[in-house]
């Protein structure tokens, strides 16, 4: 019996996922559908899981490991099946081949999910993947395998440029951003990071977000960390947002588990302003154009060299961004794909299979062993909850030290960023101090001037007045002289007047006229 669904009237889906607003959920499931308008019908609300949504949903759409809870797992395909609904699940990751030193494949995280995960494949009328290397992988369990991709979001994401206008220095900030299960790809690249941070000492920063830097690495002055404060999407996005670095970030070591991995971080960097250097492996090789809007490193030689050529040269950096950005909107945002997803349900949907399993005996088997491993792991849970012997009550108190330890540390981080902030305040108010005080004495040399303007100005107003007394009785002296003068002038004068005036002065005249006339005759 085929079963069929008019896609045109698909207007909700029922979705089951662990992953409550992380990344996982909003690439993959909830940003598409509310690009598309569909409404999302949660089965999962605050780690309660509830079969009801199966009813409500025009699909059925089952993420990763939610199959741990094999029982209800159960009920929900049963339920599905029954109402005539399709079942499409979604796996982002190839959780069957994670590496030896894989955080989650050390702890057993997802060991209790595995076969109920395959079952799960096996038996679904869709297995919708992030890439083409995790499709080839699950091809043989089930034939409707398809690949939906990781876009970016761009109803969250904003573009943004390298800006240096503001920038005091020419320190460059190299960053990375990923969750702990990177480690072994983080301590890959370390070497090369150590080499740069050795080669340009004053001028280097690392910034991580999320996962602890190295040992080697987090007690340098010049190494920030922001641990993780929200496993939601939307708060890293808008974190991340507010936070920027010059050079990202995207080491990947070379196994089958990377290697089916999407290249979600060159997207994200891309937007928030990063130029990146990656690892040339898949997925970066897929998508990143060796030269032209990034690098792909295979050594640590290649590290070293492509990250001192972003370090060293501004415009190199804009031109990667660029480019990046330039592909990133051509072919990887959310609004312009999202249709190619539902449109992908409705050419599958409508041709769904009634489980036409392509190896019946296989499945039953991997049915059985999911069943019987699931309530295995719930005895081992309930023994483990009820009694616990020494060395586990050891580990849970070696847990919660180490957790009281990792409390310790962000407040550290915290007490760290408050105190260069401290320092950024005291050391602007120093500048601003230094410089009033520049001014304080400039304004008292400035003053000293006009003082000693002004002390030589009244001594040369006091000269002045010396100068004037001194001229002043000159001029007395002379006013009694001319005084003298005038007086004994005009005496002269009346004698004059008196002596022409004489009888003897008209008697003698003939005599002074001979007498003047022989001095010119003998001359």
């Amino acid at each position: 019996m085929v079963r069929t669904l008019d896609f045109d009237k698909l207007k909700s889906l029922a979705y089951y996922s662990l992953s409550e607003g992380d990344a996982l959920s909003l690439l993959r499931v909830v940003g598409p559908a509310t690009f598309a308008g569909l409404e999302v019908i949660y089965g999962v609300k605050n780690g309660e899981i509830s079969i009801d949504a199966v009813s409500k949903g025009d699909i059925v759409l089952i993420q990763r490991d939610i199959c741990r809870h094999h029982d209800i797992y159960e009920q929900i395909i049963y339920l599905a099946h029954s109402e005539n609904k399709p079942v499409i699940f979604d796996i982002d990751d190839l959780l069957f081949e994670l590496p030896d030193d894989h955080p989650d494949r050390i702890s057993g995280y997802f060991t209790e999910s595995l076969l109920p995960m395959l079952q799960a494949i096996i038996e679904a009328d869709l297995v919708t993947v992030a890439t083409a290397p995790l499709r080839d992988y699950l091809l043989p369990f089930n034939e409707a395998v398809e690949v939906i991709p990781n876009y970016l979001n761009d109803s969250l994401w904003k573009f943004k440029s390298i800006d240096n206008s503001q920038r005091q220095d020419n320190v460059v900030t190299i960053g990375y951003m990923g969750g702990h299960s990177h480690t072994p790809d983080l301590l890959m690249v370390l070497p090369a990071l150590k080499i740069i941070n050795e080669k340009y000492p004053n001028r280097i920063r690392y910034h991580f977000w999320g996962i602890e830097p190295p040992e080697e690495l987090i007690g340098l002055s010049q190494v920030d960390w922001c641990p993780p404060k929200s496993s939601y999407y939307q708060d890293f996005v808008n974190f991340f947002q507010n936070n920027t670095a010059d050079i990202g970030i995207g080491p990947l070591c070379d196994n089958i588990f990377n290697a089916c991995k999407s290249p979600i971080k060159y997207l994200e960097y891309g937007a928030n302003g990063l130029p990146g250097v990656y690892s040339c492996v898949k997925p970066y090789s897929d998508i990143v154009t060796n030269g032209v809007d990034g690098y792909l490193a295979s050594t640590i030689y290649d590290w070293v060299e492509m990250l001192t050529a972003l370090i060293e040269t501004l415009e190199l950096r804009k031109e990667f961004l660029l480019n990046a950005q330039h592909n990133i909107r051509q072919n990887w945002l959310l609004s312009d794909n999202y249709h190619n997803q539902f449109r992908l349900y409705k050419d599958s949907i409508n041709q769904i299979r009634s489980v036409q399993i392509k190896s019946p005996t296989t499945f039953n088997i991997v049915r059985q062993l999911s069943g019987q491993y699931y309530e295995e792991f719930n005895r081992i849970k309930f023994r483990n909850k009820t009694q616990l012997d020494p060395l586990q009550k050891t580990d849970q108190n070696g847990q919660l030290l180490h957790n009281q330890l990792y409390e310790n540390r962000q407040k550290v981080q915290l007490l760290n960023d408050q105190l260069k902030e401290s320092n950024k305040r005291i050391l602007l108010m120093s500048t601003q101090l230094i410089d009033d005080q520049k001014i304080v004495q400039t304004l008292k040399n400035q003053i000293n001037i006009g003082q000693a303007k002004e002390n030589s100005l009244r001594e040369q107003l006091g000269d002045r007045d010396k100068q004037m007394e001194v001229n002043n009785s000159k001029m007395n002296e002379e006013e009694t002289t001319i005084h003298s003068l005038s007086t004994q002038n005009e005496e002269l004068q009346n004698e004059i007047l008196s002596y022409v005036m004489s009888k003897s002065w008209i008697w003698t005249r003939p005599f002074r006229k001979i007498i003047y006339k022989i001095r010119q005759a003998f001359k």
